[in-house]
């Protein structure tokens, strides 16, 4: 760790980004049931995932922030895209494929998983597809920023930004979400990817305003998941649409999260943890943060055999403790199970390190 060089509130998000990741996918065991709707451990999930909901908007952020600070040639820009992202995404592809939710098969593995790469139909791993992009398309941006006034790049951020939620507000009212193509997936995340930048290199900051940001998006978030839900389980799907990943307030580029995301990282970027965070719990921070792209990838897959596979959690009661039991363990095995990893050279490389 370069002392000089290091960002601990970088680390803190990304190690809040991939917890969230996790919620997300353990959550949804209760708030989706309709016979918890409404009760104390219902209420415990659904505001555990609306907070949740800045997971991958808070990655791409502070993927932003690097990225886009970093002096490197477009032939460099390639080797660490390949080396970061596209070995993993195709091992972890093809993976689950094989896997195939605990029921291993090899008779998916033809030509239509090209045509599945194409369209995004790539289990929860279409965060790659978005990185992919948009580290694609960095050296052109970061030539654009540079060339331009600090006020332009301002104005080139909300503009993105607004523009990535109409283009999402859209897709829902019409129900466009799919087919998707991985060429253009990540275009309207361009947003977030440039508001990390901007925001992470910015010293100013209104906390009074990104507080109260935080907590209306936060209010409109579980507000909206309550009737979803509310309606869905009455058999309307009014917040919904087809082919989407999630109801519209409960999606990445939705207003509410866009705004809660953007809070959320203008707050902790803008905070001194090594005033509050003590000597012990830094090593600890930045470990999680240096293996979180591991656990993204491992925790589905640990997910799927101890819950699905083994029930390991059924008998746990009641249903709050369940979804922290399940949480924690799931979480603490994927970190164990990538720091084994990384010790490993080649496994390492299928969690995007030399």
């Amino acid at each position: 760790m370069d002392k000089k060089s290091y960002n601990l509130s970088a680390d803190v998000i990304r190690v809040i980004a991939i917890i969230s990741v996790v919620v997300i996918h353990t959550a949804n065991a209760v708030y989706a049931r309709p016979d918890y709707f409404g009760g104390i451990s219902w209420w415990f999930a659904i505001i555990l995932n609306s907070a949740a909901r800045a997971s991958i908007p808070l990655f791409i952020m502070v993927s932003g922030y690097f990225i886009l600070s970093k002096k490197e040639s477009f032939s460099q820009t390639l080797i660490r895209t390949f080396n970061r992202l596209v070995i993993p995404l195709l091992f972890w592809f093809l993976l689950y494929t094989v896997w195939n939710f605990g029921n291993p098969t090899f008779e998916y593995l033809n030509i239509s998983i090209f045509y599945r790469l194409l369209t995004v139909n790539v289990f929860y791993l279409y965060f790659f597809i978005i990185l992919i992009g948009l580290y694609l398309m960095s050296p052109f941006i970061k030539k654009y920023l540079l060339d331009q006034p600090r006020w332009s790049n301002k104005t080139l951020t909300v503009l993105l930004l607004i523009g990535g939620s109409i283009f999402y507000f859209i897709q829902y009212y019409f129900s466009l979400c799919t087919p998707a193509n991985s060429l253009t997936y990540w275009i309207p995340f361009t947003g977030l990817f440039v508001a990390g930048y901007a925001m992470g290199n910015s010293k100013k900051i209104k906390r009074g305003i990104a507080t109260i940001a935080f907590f209306a998006s936060f209010a409109m978030t579980v507000i909206g998941a309550y009737f979803y839900y509310l309606l869905s389980f009455s058999g309307n799907n009014l917040l919904g649409a087809n082919g989407c990943l999630a109801f519209y307030t409960d999606s990445f580029l939705s207003i509410n999260v866009v705004v809660l995301s953007i809070s959320i990282f203008s707050l902790l970027m803008n905070t001194d943890f090594k005033k509050i965070i003590g000597n012990k719990i830094q090593p600890i921070i930045y470990s999680i943060a240096r293996v979180s792209l591991g656990i993204y990838v491992l925790h589905m897959f640990l997910l799927d055999i101890l819950d699905s596979k083994l029930q390991l959690f059924i008998a746990i009661t009641p249903a709050w403790l369940y979804l922290l039991t399940k949480l924690s363990v799931i979480f603490i095995l994927s970190y164990i199970a990538s720091l084994i990893m990384m010790r490993i050279p080649i496994l390492k490389r299928t969690l995007g390190e030399k």
